[in-house]
């Protein structure tokens, strides 16, 4: 046992490290670029995650606080003059404290409705973005958003910036196993398999869902932070339905039934998959869609359920071997 966490552990290491010499090894920019908006892809699906995957919630809505997050970002440097540092938290807890408000009412709808109330809300907010135009600056949007600083030491470089988004989602990433595996977590999963059978048990299921809701908007509110001091410029163009339908292709794609690592892959493969797809022009949107179409007839349970699998084989297998 003590073998395999030690390995388990290595490979992790591994990974990091290997993460970390990345911009020394790739010199192209843009490729620094992609794997930095990866890892906010990732971000924003792991908060999904924890709505959908672990606590069967539908959201179609994703977008818009990731929104929310990129634009409460852009006006608290840019107008307020707070430094970057500060402002990471502090969108967090706004995206947070707005998903405990609307997630009750939202709530308590369930399926189809659900879906629905969550993309009127998507729409709410993106009509806000486009309309209001003393603070968000309409369809024109926010440009020269700042880059962290830390002293005289500016990270608007691609090859410092991608640093900062891989720390975080190395970090969200620890979180959210933290969370899936407290009594909070298994709460969620209880929920998930049997709403009804979870009250029955004492489970304040409202509490929880609302909980999860938000938990959900606070990830999307990070993810949207990076984002916004990441490409510099936003407008309501780039929150549209588009992107709740990646975040969400995202998880199904990584496993249905909650799965981390699936949805880590996942982010990672349809992240990249567009630019490899580039060259392509004209069939690229029918190709990447024609990937997802192909990833969920091969495994219908997602990525997840696959690495789910292999891992088990692979602690039966040392666990045998001990036993031997």
């Amino acid at each position: 046992m003590h073998k395999l966490k030690d390995k388990k552990l290595l490979l992790q290491l591994i990974i990091i490290v290997l993460l970390l010499l990345f911009p020394i090894v790739v010199k192209n920019r843009y490729w620094i670029y992609i794997p930095t908006i990866t890892a906010i892809n990732i971000i924003a699906a792991l908060g999904l995650s924890v709505l959908i995957g672990f606590t069967g919630q539908m959201s179609m809505g994703h977008a818009a606080f990731f929104g929310i997050g990129a634009y409460a970002s852009a006006i608290f440097t840019m107008r307020f003059g707070l430094p970057f540092w500060l402002v990471l938290p502090l969108v967090g807890i706004l995206n947070f404290a707005i998903g405990l408000i609307i997630g009750r009412p939202i709530l308590r709808l369930k399926g189809l409705y659900l879906s629905l109330a969550t993309l009127g809300f998507a729409e709410l907010v993106q009509l806000v973005m486009s309309q209001w135009k003393t603070v968000t600056g309409g369809w024109s949007g926010i440009s020269s958003i700042p880059a962290p600083t830390i002293g005289s030491f500016s990270f608007a470089n691609e090859n410092r910036y991608y640093y900062i988004a891989i720390i975080m989602v190395i970090l969200i990433i620890w979180v959210t196993h933290r969370i899936i595996n407290s009594r909070t977590g298994r709460t969620f999963i209880a929920i998930r398999e049997d709403e009804l059978a979870a009250e029955s048990s004492g489970v304040n299921t409202t509490k929880y869902k609302v909980l999860a809701f938000a938990i959900s908007t606070l990830y999307a509110g990070i993810a949207g932070s990076l984002y916004a001091h990441s490409v510099k410029f936003i407008s309501p163009d780039s929150f549209t339905m588009n992107e709740s339908i990646i975040f969400l292709s995202i998880v199904v794609v990584g496993g249905r039934i909650g799965s981390i690592p699936g949805t880590v892959i996942a982010g990672i493969i349809l992240s990249f998959a567009p630019e490899l797809l580039r060259a392509f022009s004209l069939y690229q949107t029918m190709l990447y869609g024609l990937v997802i179409i192909v990833i969920m007839n091969v495994m219908p349970d997602g990525i997840g359920k696959i690495i789910k699998g292999i891992s088990t084989s692979i602690f039966k297998e040392k666990n045998e071997k001990a036993t031997n």
